[in-house]
């Protein structure tokens, strides 16, 4: 369903992810999604649920293997539920947006994009589905720079990605070398 999903904060600044004690399914979970597992995907986030109950980020990806599998009532229900948890939870607005427009209610979710908007205004996913919503009801007016946007966005994320992964490739480097430097020192000072 959110083919745009990013790293969301707790309001503590801590990821939804870290210091989690269902982290290990959770990890699990997101791995089998990715290959299309949907219902082994599901058991994983349910024994995570079963840890952290309180998890709003289990109940929304537990919500995405229903979606995937087209039962909208049950991950209507589950999205509801993160959101229950975490009113702020942009994601989960934008997942519940993705059943709204499956289920043809486009005014519900224009309703749903806009709220993960007001929650976090960068939501490249949220801008690209309210656009293609607008653009479903015939206004382009209002679709076309959303979409501009959230192309904008993805590519800003994808930039500061890669930007990240060389600083840590960079790091990683500095470090090898560094070790390498004091072994040859130490192979000196033996000599």
């Amino acid at each position: 369903m959110d083919k745009h999903t990013q790293t969301e904060m707790r309001p503590d600044g801590k990821s939804r992810q870290e210091k989690d004690p269902a982290g290990e399914y959770l990890r699990a979970g997101e791995e089998l999604l990715a290959k299309g597992e949907w219902d082994e995907a599901q058991k994983k986030f349910e024994e995570a649920r079963t840890l952290d109950p309180d998890n709003p980020l289990i109940y929304n990806k537990i919500g995405v293997t229903f979606a995937e599998r087209q039962k909208f009532s049950e991950a209507k229900e589950y999205f509801e539920k993160a959101l229950a948890l975490d009113p702020r939870f942009a994601t989960a607005c934008n997942n519940l947006g993705n059943i709204y427009y499956e289920q043809k209610q486009y005014e519900d979710a224009v309703a749903a994009y806009q709220q993960a908007l007001t929650i976090n205004p960068d939501h490249a996913g949220a801008h690209h589905n309210l656009g293609v919503a607008y653009k479903k009801m015939g206004d382009l007016a209002k679709a076309i720079p959303l979409l501009k946007k959230a192309v904008r966005l993805e590519r800003d994320q994808l930039k500061m990605e890669v930007k990240t992964r060389q600083n840590r490739s960079i790091n990683y480097l500095i470090w090898v070398l560094g070790i390498l430097a004091a072994i040859y020192l130490l192979f000196l000072l033996k000599r």
